[in-house]
């Protein structure tokens, strides 16, 4: 059917009337099939798709600096030397504990080694090489804030969260996929 505003002339429709008509243009029911993903683009999701894991998957650093231990009451740390107990890279983890009173190399992305909780950004600190084993000096520490440059895991999407609802429209990055 093809409905037009010339086909009615001067008559009006009443707004039953009008429903009745466009419910008339739509299909109903639709289908659904299983696809690939990369055949997906243009389609809409027939079912509503729950997150299989945590997005992050790891509590991890927010950017690039030391991650260290600080005390969740207050503000700030006492401690402005630190000494460093190795790194860790996007990618990497470390299992062991970081010991009370040091901190390690960060990278963004690289999940918190056990013992931390806190991440001071690399513009808040000069490192001393002299000293042995190497230190970082970290630049007013009682700005610190626990839990500060840290992204929880789940924070963006929990597990069992819903990522992707029913009905939600698949489009191919520029980038592909």
């Amino acid at each position: 059917m093809t409905l037009s505003c010339f086909d009615l002339g001067e008559q009006m429709i009443s707004v039953d009337e009008a429903r009745q008509a466009l419910a008339t243009l739509i299909e109903r029911p639709l289908g659904s099939e299983s696809i690939s993903l990369a055949q997906a683009h243009g389609r809409r999701l027939a079912a509503t798709v729950q997150a299989p894991i945590n997005v992050p998957q790891n509590t991890n650093a927010a950017m690039d600096g030391v991650a260290l231990a600080l005390p969740k009451r207050g503000v700030g740390a006492k401690q402005a030397h630190w000494p460093l107990a190795g790194e860790v890279l996007a990618g990497q983890y470390r299992r062991e504990l970081v010991p009370a009173g040091h901190c390690v190399r960060i990278t963004t992305g690289a999940p918190l080694p056990p013992g931390t909780d806190t991440v001071v950004m690399s513009e808040q600190l000069r490192e001393s090489l002299d000293e042995q084993p190497a230190h970082v000096i970290i630049a007013s520490p009682e700005l610190l804030k626990h839990g500060q440059h840290v992204r929880q895991a789940g924070e963006d999407i929990a597990i069992g969260d819903t990522a992707l609802p029913e009905g939600h429209g698949l489009m191919r990055r520029l980038w592909g996929f």
